[in-house]
């Protein structure tokens, strides 16, 4: 079967460890906690500190110079070539034949490099509206003191995933100034309507934000963002856009006669047949779990429900993958089945409440795996007395990595 241009991208970058690629072209850094620490290749340094590497999110960036970038950028930074000298030498690397081995004409060269041209630029322009959002958490304490406390993330795992915040807007017309910062970079300027974070009636502007007094949590694969979820917070602005409407087309009220907020948006998906969506990158697609690097050559996976709790796994240690809903969809199950390939253990951490909304979606998944020879097991959170519900990021606020670990155990 032919390998697509934009999977033989993936595959390049997934089958290249970005500490290794570094370690075979000269990188010398020594490992600090989720990262790894070490010099330059532009440039030296008094502590041979500044050039950072996370596996976690096969990225990296030195904060001597601001490079930054994927496991290509890397190459080309270290070996000073241009990207398509870097996709070769990574292709020769990991045996992967150019194109899916498939002979191109001239002509179906141009129309995949185009393509691969226009799946960089998205993920660029979202990897840098990332690094914006979570630059903003320095004017919004409050937010960065509820993912601290209310979600208990440690400083170190919300600045590599980089866990940030979409401000409503303060210029007098609303316009956004997350899409001026944007514009303002040459290689972005005229084609942020691609990235899906705007609402515009004329693709050149005005932009309005679709994210709004929210906390954004970035999709990372293979080093770059590809997509984005974003939880409401006492910020959101109380609108159409951000509630849930009632029949009478008014803001809808929960039992507590508060206006009841659509918790988590997701960032809009590419769509053809939508007037709206059709101008969205094509790249631009619902189909990518949280954490799918974290999981990379993993024995044992954590698969957990929620945003928070895949990113409290991660923070303690685990490697966890999450398609941040109480299920994964059955166009997912191959993907899925692909992902865990090599894992010896699987544990399923849904959360854990009266109504057991998740259950199903787990006990599914988890069938559906062990039909394919994997070992699955289903780890019950302790639900404390008069609560009607846990899940693993509010299990970590009382209790330990050991202690999960020994649920885990258990469960077998």
């Amino acid at each position: 079967m032919e390998t697509k241009n934009n999977d033989f991208y993936s595959e390049l970058k997934s089958k290249n460890n970005i500490i290794e690629v570094a370690y075979s072209l000269g990188y010398s850094g020594k490992r600090s906690g989720s990262c790894y620490q070490g010099d330059c290749p532009k440039h030296g340094s008094s502590n041979e500190s500044c050039f950072v590497i996370w596996p976690g999110i096969q990225g990296w960036k030195c904060y001597h110079c601001g490079e930054k970038g994927d496991v290509i950028d890397l190459v080309m930074l270290f070996k000073k070539c241009d990207h398509k000298t870097a996709v070769n030498f990574l292709a020769d690397r990991a045996g992967i034949p150019y194109w899916g081995g498939k002979e191109l004409t001239p002509e179906e060269i141009v129309l995949r490099e185009k393509d691969i041209r226009g799946k960089i630029l998205v993920e660029n322009m979202l990897t840098e509206a990332t690094k914006w959002y979570y630059e903003r958490l320095n004017d919004y304490p409050d937010i960065k003191n509820h993912l601290l406390q209310h979600y208990g993330f440690s400083e170190e795992i919300i600045g590599e995933l980089q866990i940030g915040f979409a401000p409503v807007s303060k210029k007098a017309n609303r316009t956004s100034e997350l899409a001026d910062y944007l514009n303002s970079i040459p290689e972005f300027t005229g084609k942020i309507a691609l990235t899906g974070l705007f609402s515009f009636s004329n693709t050149n502007g005005p932009y309005y934000d679709y994210f709004k007094g929210r906390i954004v949590f970035p999709y990372w694969l293979n080093g770059k963002v590809v997509y984005q979820l974003a939880r409401a917070t006492t910020l959101t602005p109380a609108d159409e856009y951000e509630c849930y409407m009632d029949k009478d087309n008014k803001l809808k009220l929960n039992d507590q006669g508060k206006y009841e907020y659509i918790k988590y948006k997701k960032l809009r998906s590419h769509n053809p047949d939508d007037e709206k969506k059709k101008y969205f990158s094509k790249f631009i697609q619902n189909d990518v779990f949280m954490g799918e690097d974290t999981i990379r050559g993993a024995d044992e996976i954590i698969i957990a429900e929620g945003a928070p709790d895949w990113v409290s796994a991660v923070d303690k240690d685990f490697n966890a993958i999450s398609p941040v809903t109480v299920r994964f969809r059955e166009e997912d199950n191959e993907k899925l089945e692909r992902l865990t390939q090599n894992a010896k253990a699987i544990y399923i951490i849904n959360d854990n409440e009266d109504n057991q909304a998740g259950l199903k979606g787990a006990i599914k998944t988890g069938k559906y795996l062990t039909e394919k020879g994997r070992n699955v097991f289903l780890v019950e959170l302790p639900r404390p007395v008069g609560l009607s519900k846990i899940d693993l990021n509010e299990y970590f606020k009382d209790h330990t990595s050991d202690e999960l670990r020994q649920l885990m155990v258990n469960s077998k």
